[in-house]
């Protein structure tokens, strides 16, 4: 019987990793990835690191990122079609979430292929943890439109739901984007507050609480590096 496991996978922190991620990553016949070279890097270091626990041999790494899944979805149901154990991880993370996997866990749910998700590393949990704003009701958005006219519409719609909806939200933003989207909160929210989490869980782990106004000021005078969170509350 074809089994799916969807693995969570450190995103800096290599001791991030639950031993229940680790043995089913080595009893799975075939792990699908969006960085093959990272993830065999990751699977050697458990081998290494874990070896009463990370129990087998090495498995099959294939390549599987939004650019295939979208157009090469038929090749990876063919995969599932197998009695085969294959596990899906991310980059870095927990899979799926804003990243790619879904079509991929739609046509195994369609099939009634057994399916298990482990709990694990994500950014979005402790920079929410960390933000100081309740989460007792929260709206994640992931990764925005590129472009700055949708972003603006996003923001508006946010407006305009806030009087009976007053989430939290959680974005998550790279380097080159993160003054644009900045700016465009400014201008659509006002200077609110807000927590910016950078490189979560790595070495240079950074998270701030300050209003838009210094966080663009920030930003600007220095360029910013790394992977960001930012999390703030519409009440």
């Amino acid at each position: 019987m074809t089994t799916v496991s969807i693995v969570p996978t450190p995103i800096g922190n290599l001791q991030d990793i639950t031993i229940r991620s680790i043995t089913t990553l080595f009893k799975s016949d075939v792990v699908l990835t969006e960085e093959v070279f990272r993830t065999k890097n990751l699977l050697n270091h458990l081998k290494k690191m874990y070896p009463n626990i990370a129990i087998g041999n090495i498995p099959k790494v294939i390549q599987f990122n939004e650019f295939l899944e979208n157009t090469h979805l038929e090749k990876f149901s063919e995969l599932l079609d197998q009695d085969i154990h294959v596990s899906l991880v991310s980059s870095a993370g927990t899979p799926l979430f804003s990243d790619p996997g879904f079509r991929l866990i739609q046509y195994a749910l369609k099939k009634d292929i057994q399916i298990e998700s482990l709990p694990g590393a994500t950014a979005a949990i402790p920079a929410l943890t960390l933000s100081g704003f309740p989460i007792d009701q929260v709206l994640f958005l992931g990764f925005l439109p590129k472009k700055s006219g949708k972003k603006e519409k996003i923001f508006n719609n946010l407006k305009k739901i806030s009087a009976d909806f007053t989430p939290t939200i959680v974005i998550y933003e790279s380097p080159h984007r993160l003054v644009e989207t900045l700016s465009i909160i400014q201008n659509t929210l006002g200077n609110v507050p807000i927590s910016i989490s950078r490189e979560i869980t790595k070495v240079h782990e950074e998270n701030l609480r300050m209003n838009i106004n210094d966080a663009l000021e920030k930003y600007s005078q220095n360029p910013p590096r790394g992977e960001f969170v930012i999390v703030f509350s519409l009440t």
